[in-house]
Parts: structure tokens; sequence; C-alpha cells
């Protein structure tokens, strides 16, 4: 008995022994898995922050970015307006301030005076002008823009600071005595002085002032250095 027992030991023994073989792999292969599923799940986190983190530096860079270049384009746009302002202060401004009738017979003149009202003198100053007789123009027509030739281009001249020049337009044809009479009598027609004035400021900026005006209801027929009227449009500066 005493051997049966100490065999049965040793085989209970064994068994366990075998049983412990048989199921190590297994917990080993589990425990694998799991550090296997862990780690995957380590890594799957570790991208996930990578990528929230690469997101938010990216962005920040981004932002800072945007910023700067919008306080540089900020900047730069006011430098511009403060440049602007500057010359808008200190450039010429030439515009026809007076229109007189200079002469009636054959064909009529006007004289043109213009002034520099700006600080530094205007350059290569030209004016293009017509003197005509015609029924009431509309407004869009007192706002033409009169075209150069080489004459009125040829007398190009410099206007100081505060300094008034005459200039003269004159009619490309005849005004019959007829027209004369209507213009006197406000019987129709109206003697209109419409031109253009081009000029360059000390900045090398080219400008531009038109001006109209208009003659009727005077006796213009028989007298000279009759003032004009300013037309409700054409009259501009830039």
């Amino acid at each position: 008995m005493p051997f049966m027992r100490s065999l049965f030991a040793i085989l209970l023994f064994f068994v366990v022994v075998n049983n412990s073989l048989a199921q190590h792999p297994k917990s080993q292969g589990e425990k694998n898995e799991i550090s296997n599923a862990k780690d995957d799940y380590d890594g799957r986190i570790n991208e996930q922050q990578y990528w929230i983190y690469s997101l938010i530096i990216n962005g920040a860079i981004g932002l800072v970015g945007f910023c700067y270049t919008t306080a540089a384009i900020i900047q730069t746009l006011s430098l511009r307006r403060q440049v602007a302002l500057m010359q808008n202060g200190q450039r010429a401004w030439v515009t026809a301030v007076e229109i007189r009738l200079k002469q009636v017979h054959p064909q009529p003149e006007a004289e043109i005076f213009l002034l520099n009202s700006g600080p530094t003198p205007a350059l290569d100053v030209e004016i293009a002008g017509n003197v005509w007789a015609s029924v009431p123009i509309t407004r869009e027509e007192m706002a033409v823009i009169e075209q150069f030739t080489e004459n009125d281009r040829a007398g190009k001249m410099v206007v100081a600071p505060g300094v008034r020049l005459p200039a003269t337009a004159k009619a490309e044809k005849e005004i019959s005595a007829q027209q004369w009479t209507s213009i006197a009598k406000d019987e129709g027609e109206v003697l209109y002085a419409r031109g253009t004035i081009r000029y360059r400021d000390i900045f090398g900026k080219s400008r531009q002032s038109t001006y109209c005006a208009y003659l009727v209801g005077k006796n213009v027929a028989f007298e000279a250095d009759v003032r004009f009227t300013a037309c409700p449009a054409g009259n501009t500066a830039t």
C-alpha cells in the first residue's frame, strides 16, 4: 500500500508537471498576444498624439505667420497712405479759376486763367480747349475730355505755386451773327468753353483737371472780356 501510494504520488506529480508544461506555452502566447495588443494600442495612441501635437504646432506656426503677414500688409498700406497724404499735401494743384471772352469776331477766343494752388511747381503743363456755340448740352457732354493736338503739346509750361497764368482756347469755326444774337438774347444758343489741363507734379505723377463754362443772355456779340459761368458738371481736379 505504501508503494502504491508512492507510485500514485509520482504519477500525480508527472501529471501536474505535464499539465503545467502543456499550459505554459499557451499562457505565454496569450501574454504575447496581450502584450502585442497593448503595444499596438500604445502605438496607435502615440501616433494619434503625434498628429494632434503636429496639428497644434503647425496651426500655431501658421497662425503666427498669418498674423505676421497681416501686420506687414497693414503696415505697408499705412505707409502708403501716409506717403499719399504727404504727397497730396505737397503736390501741385492746377485748375482753371476764371474764363473770360477774349475775342468775339471772327472766331471767338476764351482766355483761361490757370492757378496752381499747391505748394510746389506744376511741370509740363499743357491745355487743350475748345469754344463753340450750340443748343444747351447735357451734363455728360460737359464732362467730355478734350483731345490734345500737337499744337497743344508744344505749349507746355511750368506753373509756380500761387501763380496765375493765362492760356487761350479758340473756336474751331466762326459763329454766325444769328448765333450771337441767339446767345445774347438767350433764345436757344449757348457759348461754351471746355477743356482739359494736364501736368506732372514734383513726384512724377501725371495729373489732370477739366473745366467747362458757358455764356448766355449777355451782350457778348458786341463786348469782350465777359466772364463765363461754370457749368454744373465738367469741372474736376485729380
